[in-house]
């Protein structure tokens, strides 16, 4: 296996520019296009282009007004097809006329809806995952997006973790929205509170990815929330003051009748997600009570 190097960190690129640990190498110039891909900018990807590598494979970056680009990689097939049944699928699909078959940069394998970015990090992830290193909170979240899509349910696991333990913690927002795109249902309840205690109301921008109802749901709990604290003050013995664990208690209740209660259904931006039909998240249901044995 030819490598630059040995690694001391994740090799991460952005498809827009360039980084000392990772350069990339232009096959077809602004003037000069590929005939398999016209109009199109190949880019071979520098750490993850190895020279004894079994496959190729293509992931389209399409920056916008500008030249879309192919980024290959070409590496081998058995850390692809170890982990992921969909993988293993897509790369041993018969090729027809023309097909796909990843012997030749003419013929590499497309990835369909991924990123440069995120095909880099699940690479540097099964090439040098037993390594112990500090990766950023945002290829985690990259990581999570592949590994969801193409089934690797280990890396899936371990990017959940490391988001959940994660300090400081992901946005209550962005928790919620990659809860829904990725079906984490154990972010929900945790995100809901978070934005629900909060001084400061959603931001247009955040009630946007949120989307109008899981918005309102939250306006609607954080007035609920206020509400039952205005009627407890005639029995508070401190002027407004409730202690931290009764504002938790009052939060977490208002949120499991504003969200779980009744399996709502909510659609969280763009995407919809069997995680809101799921209930009971918290403390387990109160057990029977037992009846009194006449004497």
């Amino acid at each position: 296996m030819a490598m630059q190097g040995s690694p001391v960190s994740w090799p991460r690129t952005s498809p827009t520019e360039s980084t000392s640990s990772t350069t990339f190498s232009f096959i077809a110039d602004d003037t000069e296009r590929s005939d398999a891909f016209p109009a199109v900018l190949i880019v071979r990807n520098s750490k993850f282009y190895l020279e004894d590598g079994t496959v190729i494979l293509r992931v389209r970056y399409e920056p916008w007004g500008e030249t879309p680009e192919d980024h290959l990689f070409k590496v081998h097939r058995y850390f692809l097809e170890r982990d992921s049944e969909v993988l293993r699928r897509i790369l041993c699909l018969s090729p027809g006329k023309n097909g796909q078959d990843g012997m030749a940069e003419e013929t590499a394998i497309l990835l369909p809806d991924v990123t440069p970015v995120e095909t880099e990090c699940l690479l540097s992830f099964l090439y040098f995952g037993m390594y112990e290193r500090d990766v950023p909170l945002v290829d985690w979240q990259a990581l999570l997006s592949i590994s969801s899509k193409f089934k690797f349910q280990k890396i899936r696991e371990r990017a959940i973790n490391e988001i959940t333990t994660h300090h400081p913690p992901l946005d209550p927002v962005e928790r919620l929205a990659l809860a829904a795109k990725h079906d984490v249902p154990q972010w929900l309840k945790s995100a809901y509170v978070e934005l629900c205690q909060r001084t400061r109301a959603l931001s247009p921008l955040e009630a946007k990815r949120l989307g109008l109802e899981t918005a309102m749901r939250l306006a609607g709990a954080r007035e609920a929330v206020l509400q039952r604290r205005l009627e407890r003050l005639d029995v508070m013995e401190t002027a407004g003051v409730l202690p931290t664990e009764d504002i938790s208690l009052i939060v977490s209740q208002v949120i499991e009748a504003e969200f779980f209660k009744e399996r709502p259904k909510i659609n969280i931006g763009s995407h919809s997600s069997s995680v809101h039909e799921v209930t009971n998240y918290g403390a387990p249901p109160p057990l029977p009570r037992r009846k009194r044995m006449k004497s």
